[in-house]
C-alpha cells in the first residue's frame, strides 16, 4: 500500500538513521557467538551459556507480537526509540554479570529491546518511502545489517581474545548514537489507528491480508531450510578434514558480505527478477547446498556459501517488500511482525530438522545437503513454473481488456 505522506528534513539521513537501527538483531548474534567459548570457560556451564544465546530470540518472538499491536496505539517510532535503549542496555550490562543467571537475565533483556525495534524499522520504512525508493531502501537495512554482522564475525573473537569477553558487550554503547538519529532526524508517525483509511467503506477495521500469513510461513520454512548450514558447517569442515572451525567462521562472513553487496543493489535485483524473485533465490539455496554436498576444500566451502548469501540477500528484504505492498499501512507493523516471528520460529525448528536429517541419513553431512539441494531445486522449479503462468495469464488479461476496448 502507498505511504502516507510524511514530511522528512533529510531523506539520506532518515534512512541512514533507518539502517543503524535495523542491526539490533545481528548484532546480539553476531557480536555472542565468537564469544561463547570464553563465556563459558568463565562460568563453567555449557548448557547455561547455551541457553543465554537462545533465549534472545525466545524473548523476540513474544515482544514482536506484542509490539505489532501496540504499534496501533504508540507511535512507532517511539517504541523503536525505548526498544533500542532497552536493548543498549540488556547488552552492557551483560559484560558486569557475576554468574551466568544474570548473564541470562540481561540476554532476556536484549530480547524484549530487539524484539520492539526489529518490526519497527521496516514498518517504518514501508510508511515514510514508496515504490522503487522503498524497495531501495529494504535492501539497504539488510545490507547495513550484513556489513554490522561481518565485522562482528571477524572483529568480536579477536577482542575477546585479547582484552576478554567482557570487553566485547562495551560496543553496545555505540548504538546510543542510534537513538540520537532515531530522535533527531525520524519524524513523529503517530499510532496506527489514526491513519487515513484505517477503516474500510462500512466503518470496520481492516485486517491483515491472508498473503501475508502465507508469506510468514514462507519464511519460517525458509529460515529453517536456510539456517541448516550455520548449525552443521562447522562439524562438516572438520569431520571431512577439510579445516578448523576457522574455516566455518570465515564461510559466515562471506555470506554476510555477499549479503551487503546484495543490499547495495536490491531495488535493479529485484526490477530485473520480477515475478521470478522467489524462483531465483531458491535456485541459489540448491547451489549452494549442492556445492556444500561436493566441497572438498575451504574454496569450495566458501563459494557455495556465498550464493546463500546471495538468496538471503534477496529474498529477506523481498518478503517485508511484498508485506509492505499487500497490507494497508495501518496494519502494516502487525504484518511485519508475523513475517518476522516466522523467520524466528523456523530458526527455532532448525535444531529439530537437523536432528531429524541426522537421523535419517545416519549423520552424513553430505546427504543432509544433498537433500536440502533437492527440495530446494523442486521448489524453484515450482515457482518458476508457477511465474511463467501468471505471466501468461498477465498477457491474457491485458489482450482482452484490449479487444473490450476495441
Amino acid at each position: 500500500m502507498a505511504a502516507t505522506a510524511t514530511p522528512m528534513k533529510n531523506k539520506n539521513l532518515v534512512k541512514a538513521s533507518l539502517i543503524l537501527s535495523s542491526i539490533d538483531g545481528q548484532v546480539q548474534a553476531a557480536l555472542y557467538m565468537p564469544i561463547l567459548a570464553l563465556i563459558t570457560q568463565t562460568f563453567q556451564d555449557s548448557n547455561a551459556v547455551n541457553f543465554s544465546f537462545s533465549i534472545t530470540s525466545g524473548v523476540m518472538v513474544v515482544v514482536i507480537f506484542i509490539a505489532g499491536h501496540l504499534a496501533r496505539i504508540v507511535d512507532k517510532r517511539n517504541l523503536m526509540i525505548v526498544g533500542t535503549l532497552i536493548f543498549i542496555a540488556g547488552g552492557f550490562l551483560g559484560s558486569f554479570s557475576p554468574n551466568v543467571e544474570v548473564l541470562i537475565a540481561t540476554r532476556a533483556i536484549e530480547g524484549v529491546g530487539a524484539g520492539l525495534v526489529y518490526p519497527m524499522v521496516p514498518a517504518i520504512t514501508a510508511q515514510l518511502f514508496e515504490g522503487r525508493e522503498r524497495t531501495q531502501v529494504m535492501g539497504l537495512l539488510n545490507g547495513g545489517a550484513c556489513i554490522i554482522a561481518f565485522f562482528l564475525n571477524f572483529g568480536a573473537g579477536t577482542v575477546g581474545a585479547l582484552f576478554g569477553w567482557r570487553v566485547c558487550l562495551y560496543i553496545y554503547a555505540i548504538l546510543a548514537i542510534a537513538v540520537f538519529m532515531q530522535l533527531k532526524f525520524i519524524p513523529k508517525l503517530g499510532p496506527e489507528k489514526n491513519l487515513l483509511g484505517a477503516k474500510d467503506s462500512q466503518g470496520r477495521k481492516i485486517s491483515v491480508p491472508v498473503a501475508v500469513y502465507l508469506l510468514a510461513a514462507a519464511n519460517c520454512v525458509f529460515s529453517c531450510c536456510g539456517m541448516i548450514f550455520n548449525m552443521t558447517l562447522s562439524g562438516f569442515v572438520i569431520d571431512s578434514g577439510i579445516g578448523s572451525s576457522a574455516v566455518a567462521g570465515t564461510a559466515g562472513s562471506v555470506q554476510t558480505f555477499v549479503g551487503f553487496l546484495v543490499g547495495l543493489a536490491f531495488a535493479r535485483i529485484i526490477k530485473r527478477l520480477g515475478r521470478f524473485v522467489p524462483a531465483f533465490a531458491l535456485a541459489m539455496l540448491a547451489i549452494c547446498y549442492f556445492g556444500l554436498s561436493v566441497a572438498t576444500t575451504p574454496f569450495t566451502v566458501y563459494c557455495s556459501i556465498a550464493f546463500i548469501g546471495l538468496c538471503c540477500g534477496i529474498l529477506y528484504p523481498y518478503l517485508n517488500e511484498c508485506v509492505a505492498r499487500v497490507t494497508h499501512v495501518s496494519k502494516v507493523t502487525l504484518g511485519m511482525s508475523y513475517v518476522s516471528i516466522g523467520m524466528l520460529v523456523g530458526n527455532f525448528l532448525c535444531s529439530f530438522f537437523v536432528a531429524f536429517l541426522a537421523s535419517a541419513t545416519n549423520g552424513s553431512y553430505t546427504a543432509m545437503f544433498a537433500i536440502i539441494a533437492t527440495a530446494a531445486t523442486i521448489a524453484s522449479a515450482a515457482f518458476f513454473a508457477a511465474a511463467i503462468l501468471r505471466g501468461a495469464a498477465a498477457r491474457k488479461n491485458a489482450a482482452a481488456h484490449e479487444d473490450d476496448a476495441a
